[in-house]
């Protein structure tokens, strides 16, 4: 799954923020001589390092979905604990209140500073779960974007950081780094009113379903990543919601619901529940410019109609028959709902060395063969089964995949 592009970006990147710190290294040492490199390495780890741990602990693929949220919800009850240690710190009648409180308990003085930043981690704690309401809220009411999200954490995080090595010239000064956090916010905010203003006349927004082996695990996963990066920015995803891209597709929205215990009311229960829920499907694009994916969490009686209703929907389906054989009976539906249903123009499959292709063949062929009269395929002049032979070690595979989707979609408008 590399990709030499990605990775030349990532190097470049990488690079230009080394040319900068280097330069900078070099005017400090000349400026200061009793300066040394050693000095500079441990204040730039003393600085960024516990804010690059934290961020790449929540930033893993596997928790990216949620990450930003947990981020902030931590970002917020540490700034609490800092809080709590310099307000108390800053007064010798508060600390002597403190230890007031602590004598009768048996308290030590680690004990009590252990005690307070816990104090401090609640409270703001309390302040935490009303902001990740908040964000969830503006997630919803498409203010904001998963990635958008992402961005606002990564700033977040490094602007607290950044202010509590400020903390000892008073504790206001904790609150620099939301103030830098606000006019980031300001500037991205002028940054997407254009962005909204030149996207206002576009009309020719694509959504893609995509089906595919729940078997597959991380594979899908990958595959969604890559997948999502090029389609999201033309349109949306619409997609049955499974255990392989739990943690890939789940939303702000969706992990309050599953931290309260609500997550039972994203289900489709019958006919008129999905009908409801596809006149609310959300085929607008974020502030970002990006659009979203459409999961539909569904029953065991309730997946089948959902599916076939996804399809006639959406503008293109494209199902991945990787690993695909004699054992994936609910693919084996899919597979004659769309040749049923869905012109061939609008899907494409695609396959790789693990897929049973003799097996594949001779089910397209069966179920080609017993479409009843209404199906559009009937009507094509020359109706073919595309499938698509990938590896996906890298992303052209991707780019490919996308342009033939898009140019057969096109095409048949």
């Amino acid at each position: 799954m590399s990709n030499p592009n990605t990775k030349r970006r990532y190097v470049a990147i990488v690079g230009v923020y080394g040319v900068i710190l280097i330069g900078i290294a070099v005017v400090a040492l000349a400026r200061n001589p009793d300066l040394t490199p050693r000095q500079l390495v441990f204040f730039w780890l003393f600085a960024n390092g516990p804010g690059t741990a934290l961020l790449l602990a929540f930033m893993r693929r596997r928790v990216r979905a949620v990450g930003p949220m947990v981020l902030a919800f931590m970002v917020t009850g540490v700034t609490g604990a800092v809080l709590a240690i310099q307000f108390v710190g800053s007064s010798a009648k508060l600390m002597r209140a403190a230890v007031a409180v602590g004598s009768p308990l048996g308290l030590s003085a680690t004990e009590l500073f252990v005690l307070l930043h816990l104090f401090g981690f609640v409270i703001s704690g309390v302040l935490g779960w009303a902001l990740l309401r908040w964000i969830g809220r503006r997630y919803r009411l498409k203010r904001a974007s998963d990635q958008s999200l992402t961005l606002d954490a990564m700033w977040l995080l490094f602007g607290v950081v950044q202010s509590i090595t400020l903390v000892f010239e008073g504790w206001a000064w904790i609150f620099t780094g939301f103030a830098a956090f606000a006019v980031y916010k300001l500037a991205v905010g002028v940054g997407f009113a254009g962005l909204r203003r030149q996207s206002m006349g576009d009309t020719g927004r694509l959504s893609l379903l995509l089906l595919r082996v729940f078997a597959l695990g991380r594979r899908s996963e990958r595959l969604f990543h890559m997948l999502s990066k090029l389609w999201l920015r033309a349109g949306s995803i619409n997609l049955i919601a499974g255990p392989d891209l739990v943690t890939a597709t789940v939303e702000p929205h969706e992990f309050l619901d599953f931290l309260g215990r609500r997550l039972s009311r994203r289900f489709v229960r019958d006919e008129a529940d999905l009908q409801s829920r596809q006149s609310r499907m959300d085929d607008k694009p974020d502030p970002d410019g990006r659009h979203r994916v459409n999961e539909f969490f569904c029953h065991a009686d309730t997946w089948q109609m959902t599916m076939t209703q996804l399809a006639v929907q959406s503008a293109a389906v494209l199902m991945d028959l990787r690993s695909f054989s004699s054992a994936n009976q609910s693919c084996l539906y899919e597979l004659q709902e769309l040749l049923g249903d869905i012109s061939l123009a609008r899907i494409l499959f695609f396959i790789d060395d693990t897929t049973d292709r003799i097996f594949l063949e001779q089910t397209l062929h069966r179920l080609r063969a017993g479409v009843d009269d209404n199906s559009p395929n009937l009507r094509l002049p020359s109706p073919e089964v595309r499938l698509f032979r990938v590896s996906f070690q890298a992303a052209e595979d991707v780019k490919a995949l996308l342009k033939l989707l898009i140019f057969s979609n096109t095409r048949s408008r």
